[in-house]
This record gives C-alpha cells, sequence and structure tokens, in this order.
C-alpha cells in the first residue's frame, strides 16, 4: 500500500472540469432516487470511438455531479493538450430532457497541484422530466397513457408529451407517459362529462416532426390510460 501524506500547510487540487446541475422538473429542485452517470473520453486517434472510464462522480454539498480529478497530469505546463470526455445520464425515476444518446461533452485540461486548471469550469444543466412511475403526491392530478405510431400501432421512445408548453413529459421504452398537470389552466368550464365539470386541455404528443394533439377533459380522463396515435 502507498499512502500519501501532504506536508502541512499543502493543498491538493481536485478540480472537474464541468459541473452538471441535475433539475427535477417536477419540484424545481434536486432529484429523487438513483442517478447513473456513465463516464467516457473520446479516442485522440480515432474520435467516433468512445473509451469507457470506471470514474465516479461525486455529489457535492450543493447539488452539482462533478468529476474531481479528471485528467490531473503530472506535467499538464509541457503543453499536454485538452482531452474530451462525454458523460450519458440515467436516472431512477426520470427521463433526461432533451433525449439524446450522444451525452454531455466538455473538455478537460491537464492539471496538477502546482498548475491548476486555467478556467472556471463549466456548468451544464440537466433537466429531469418525471418517468411513467414518478412517484407523484397523492394531490397531484396526472394524466396516465401511451404513445404509439398510428400506422405500425409501435410504441414511441422518447415522444414529447406536453400541455401548452406549461408542463410536459417524456415517453419510456414502452411508450408510457407520466404527464402532471398541477399547472394546467384551472376555471374555465370546458364540458360535462358523465356528470362531471372539468376543464378540457390540448394535450400535445410530438416525435420527430410529427404532431398530434388530443383534447381530454380534466378530472373525469386522469383515472384512464390515454392512448395517443401519432399519424
Amino acid at each position: 500500500m502507498i499512502e500519501i501524506r501532504l506536508r502541512v500547510g499543502k493543498q491538493r487540487i481536485l478540480a472537474s472540469p464541468v459541473g452538471l446541475i441535475l433539475v427535477d422538473d417536477f419540484t424545481q429542485s434536486a432529484p429523487l432516487g438513483k442517478i447513473r452517470a456513465k463516464l467516457e473520453r473520446q479516442d485522440e486517434q480515432d474520435p467516433s470511438v468512445w473509451i469507457p472510464l470506471d470514474v465516479r462522480p461525486v455529489v457535492t454539498l450543493g447539488g452539482l455531479l462533478v468529476f474531481p480529478g479528471l485528467n490531473r497530469h503530472p506535467f499538464p505546463q509541457n503543453g499536454e493538450p485538452k482531452r474530451m470526455f462525454r458523460v450519458r445520464l440515467s436516472a431512477e425515476f426520470y427521463r433526461v430532457y432533451p433525449p439524446t444518446e450522444d451525452g454531455y461533452r466538455f473538455e478537460a485540461p491537464a492539471f496538477n497541484d502546482v498548475h491548476p486548471p486555467p478556467n472556471m469550469p463549466p456548468r451544464l444543466q440537466v433537466i429531469l422530466l418525471p418517468a411513467a412511475h414518478y412517484p407523484f403526491p397523492a394531490e397531484v392530478p396526472v394524466l396516465r397513457g401511451q404513445v404509439v405510431d398510428a400506422t405500425t400501432k409501435a410504441p414511441l421512445k422518447d415522444a414529447e408529451v406536453a400541455e401548452d408548453n406549461r408542463q410536459r413529459a417524456l415517453t419510456d421504452e414502452r411508450g408510457e407517459f407520466a404527464l402532471p398537470l398541477h399547472r394546467a389552466q384551472t376555471g374555465v368550464v370546458g364540458a360535462v362529462i358523465g356528470g362531471v365539470v372539468g376543464v378540457v386541455l390540448p394535450i400535445d404528443a410530438s416525435y420527430g416532426g410529427r404532431v398530434k394533439t388530443t383534447p381530454v377533459h380534466v378530472p373525469s380522463q386522469l383515472g384512464r390510460n390515454l392512448r395517443i396515435e401519432i399519424p
């Protein structure tokens, strides 16, 4: 075992080249559950290749997801090039927005205790939309359903479902979604269904430039599984 001891008054720099701000879109605060971060480094000879790294992130007291010590180098003053990294996120109760397989890219300069990183690291905001199994409070109205292709009837992954741009959700691999309607317009009577007075809300589902708008009666349709077919 090798033990490293720093002299009195010495500091060890553990800078991170990036800080990810994870935001729960429903609560506008820190997310619930487990967050998984897969870190990869771009191959210097072939930029199309990404090399997986066994590096675990750290969550700071301020809620930032960081990678302290990444690209730490014994001789950064010799002109070592910056390295390109990317992190791909998945979360227990969320869908990452906007959806992308490429993740979040960032550059990491070489540094050490004598030669610290030259600039403040960028902070990237990551929006997390509630997934279909998100634990909403009981008092929150939630519209649940599935988005499918109108022709093939196949479920559509990462289709965006929104209520007038006030709140939004993304579908999962089964095409399922859960859209909270706590910020929906209220006070306007749209229809009476089964003796229930409610509001008719236009729900937009979009996928690959295709859009389908479906009128939904709230609250009578909240207990049903809405099926949206995008043409």
